[in-house]
């Protein structure tokens, strides 16, 4: 089976799409061969250390400026119009070509965006089977009517889905109907890339940041779905009673002023730690030191946690997690088994699910025992690529 893959997202760039693509394609280059296109930066010293064949391209971009008589209204709406014609052709003669060197008999799309719409259209006049991954934001983010109706069709065109949870696959099903195929194929984790660092070492890197006591690890982009800020009023309402643990804020992203002022009115501001960027070794060793993990997700209008990997690389690390009950957290989260689901924004609800794991060490413990082993067993990619090849033999090889 020969699969082509064309991407705007892919290694060396960090992000959850980019390794769910590189996990999948990794662990099944026996059994699929696969060529990467990709407009991801890259060099070949990085792409000599992938399993597979790796494509540079880029697109044309159009901006507002570039041609002549811009300034002009009528004139910019025909310039566009003039480069939209441009583009769907490039797009075209991407997939036209790229059919023509690899002769794929699919071609799969890592997700869906209103400008890699035209491949999509290019395969249905080519009759080039297509598979999309599905991470959910792709389906709740506003467009227009008109490309509603293009992401509609896209979906229900493709010969098979996969979805990265189910509660993704549910918003496909809404969105494509019930008669395009969807699997779910959650995220896996790679161990060989989870670093476990020497106790000493571990120790020595937490108070290389400055930090000494127990202390609770809030970690990720700092984007207002995730609910770092909703983390911070969790941790007043218990601090005083726990006078030996602090919380420990790492990452950045387009919301940090939305933490940062709540931390600032923070009555325990000098025992809450924003920590910015971090290493890769600082995260490892944040993972191993905490307490638990927390990321209150919330439900928010036009955006959605599809999935949350970062619960299983903490529970990777034996630590008990933490996360709103929504999106497809409750496939990263085995509610009382693993970590605990908590419905947000009840900060309420939060502080006394932060303070049970405080109170009860050995209950996180077991929860992550039990998060660890299920991480092993179930979400290594060498297990998830199984999902992958029996969706691949049921709806393209038949």
């Amino acid at each position: 089976m020969r699969i082509s893959v064309l991407a705007t997202d892919s290694v060396p760039n960090i992000g959850g799409i980019a390794d769910y693509l590189n996990g999948l394609m990794s662990s099944t280059v026996n059994e699929i061969q696969w060529n990467l296109k990709t407009t991801a930066p890259g060099s070949p010293e990085e792409d000599h250390l992938l399993p597979y064949p790796v494509h540079h391209f880029s697109v044309s971009t159009r901006r507002l400026g570039d041609h002549f008589g811009d300034g002009f209204a009528p004139v910019r709406k025909l310039n566009t119009l003039r480069w939209l014609r441009y583009r769907r052709k490039e797009d075209f003669n991407l997939v036209k070509k790229t059919v023509e060197e690899d002769n794929p008999d699919a071609i799969l799309f890592p997700r869906w965006t209103e400008s890699s719409h035209p491949w999509f259209q290019a395969c249905v006049d080519m009759g080039i089977q297509y598979i999309i991954i599905a991470f959910g934001l792709e389906i709740v983010m506003p467009v227009s009517s008109k490309m509603e109706t293009a992401r509609k069709s896209d979906f229900a065109k493709a010969a098979l889905v996969y979805a990265d949870s189910h509660f993704v696959a549910d918003l496909v099903r809404i969105l494509a109907g019930e008669d395009t195929p969807v699997l779910v194929l959650n995220p896996g984790v790679t161990p060989e890339k989870m670093e476990t660092i020497p106790e000493e070492l571990a120790a020595s890197t937490i108070q290389g940041i400055g930090l000494e006591d127990r202390f609770i690890l809030a970690m990720g982009r700092l984007v207002h779905r995730k609910g770092f800020d909703l983390a911070v009023e969790a941790f007043d309402r218990i601090a005083e009673d726990w006078p030996e643990v602090d919380l420990v804020v790492a990452g950045d992203g387009d919301d940090r002023r939305e933490v940062e002022v709540t931390v600032e009115n923070s009555r325990n501001k000098d025992r809450i730690r924003m920590l910015g960027r971090i290493s890769e070794r600082e995260k490892h060793a944040l993972f191993q030191k905490c307490e638990f993990y927390v990321m209150p997700n919330r439900p928010v209008e036009e955006d959605i946690e599809g999935f949350g990997i970062v619960f299983l690389e903490a529970n990777y690390y034996g630590k008990a997690v933490i996360g709103g009950n929504n999106g497809g957290v409750c496939d990263a989260i085995e509610h009382e088994e693993t970590g605990l689901l908590v419905d947000i924004p009840d900060t309420v609800a939060l502080a006394e699910a932060m303070e049970r794991l405080l109170k009860d060490r050995d209950l996180a413990s077991a929860y992550g025992r039990t998060g660890r082993e299920r991480v092993l067993n179930d979400f290594q990619w060498s297990h998830l690529s199984q999902i992958f090849l029996r969706g691949i033999d049921k709806y393209l090889r038949g």
